[in-house]
């Protein structure tokens, strides 16, 4: 067994692709859902808007998941940096989009995407309408909403494996 060494407890060349990979993933679909909601421009906050919200604090995610891939390929991070990136992004994100109290639910992802005019009319920010009627309203499909809810998905479970593989990786290594 390969062994990275480091200032993080010594962790297995395996233990860190594994983390390596999922954090990669969950960087991926993280960005892509930021994306989404610069172009839906729902739930959207600081740095684009005035407004603090949710949407400004989840930018943190990127920068440590990045930060993390950085340090943990190095050899300085190890799983309990995972498991405590993990779980911050799921009772951050999981909640907001899943469940009774969801702030940003799969609904809201759906109709500017599906029905792009009847969004316009009711919820659409007023910096969106143009766009939405003009630029995507020619090519709205409902296609484009379950991708961009595919993405959230994704990202929820990303964050999800991303908390079972550093709880794997920590307790395998805990016995080297």
């Amino acid at each position: 067994m390969q062994i990275v060494q480091g200032v993080a407890p010594t962790i297995s060349m395996q233990g860190r692709n594994r983390l390596m990979i999922v954090g990669a993933v969950v960087a991926f679909f993280g960005i892509l859902h930021h994306l989404d909601h610069v172009i839906r421009g729902n739930h959207v906050g600081w740095p684009l808007t005035t407004e603090v919200n949710a949407f400004t604090y989840s930018l943190i995610m990127e920068p440590l998941v990045l930060l993390g891939l950085y340090f943990t390929w190095h050899g300085h991070l190890g799983p309990r940096y995972w498991l405590g990136v993990g779980l911050a992004g799921l009772i951050a994100a999981g909640p907001t989009h899943i469940g009774p109290w969801a702030v940003e639910p799969p609904s809201d992802i759906y109709l500017p995407y599906a029905d792009p005019i009847f969004y316009c009319q009711t919820t659409a920010p007023a910096n969106r309408i143009d766009f939405f009627t003009n630029i995507y309203g020619p090519i709205a499909s409902p296609f484009w909403a379950v991708l961009a809810i595919i993405i959230m998905l994704n990202m929820l479970i990303a964050l999800l494996v991303m908390v079972i593989v550093a709880l794997q990786v920590y307790r395998r290594e805990r016995r080297l």
